[in-house]
């Protein structure tokens, strides 16, 4: 075979594994997140609601809801490659169920609250530090992306269900 053949063989394997996931755990059930708004300012409460419905009995370990921001890198040096990199630079998380066994037809709403975080001191920087810094950033190839995200995942026995929602908190400055 072919390293063509090969590559192809291997991401339809991929595509496939995450197909029956995904399919699973709809069969054994579902979380269906909603939020009043998907934009926030720094401190302000973030309020939303979710269904639980389990299809199958679930052994649960934890229902919790987070609030999540991935900084992604991206630099492109001289010869025009390009790298990137991301990691997670926040994590709030409240437990709203520890270990529980949710028979097969259980149904509930639930409804949460989370903070936006402040900005740090940092962050705050004047207006005209946060210009200079976008500048360098720019001339050094470098671009800086923060994607928050709220996701409700009830962890359990198997395979978990989860569902999440991109939220945008307004930390006046972009990267």
């Amino acid at each position: 075979m072919t390293t063509e053949t090969w590559v192809f063989s291997g991401i339809a394997l991929v595509v496939i594994v995450v197909i029956v996931y995904m399919l699973m755990a709809h069969l054994k059930g579902k979380i269906e997140l909603v939020l009043a708004k998907n934009s926030f300012q720094p401190g302000e409460v973030i309020q939303g609601q979710f269904s639980l419905l389990a299809k199958k009995p679930i052994s649960g370990n934890r229902l919790v809801v987070r609030l999540t921001a991935r900084e992604e890198v991206r630099r492109t040096n001289r010869d025009g490659k390009t790298s990137r990199h991301a990691r997670e630079i926040y994590r709030d998380e409240k437990v709203l169920d520890g270990v529980t066994r949710y028979d097969a037809g259980y149904q509930k709403n639930y409804r949460f609250e989370l903070t936006a975080p402040q900005q740090s001191r940092q962050q705050q920087d004047s207006l005209l530090f946060q210009s200079l810094r976008l500048l360098g950033n720019a001339l050094s190839g470098e671009r800086r992306r923060i994607d928050w995200k709220i996701t409700v995942c009830l962890d359990a026995q198997g395979i978990d269900i989860t569902d999440s929602q991109k939220v945008y908190i307004n930390w006046g400055h972009s990267f």
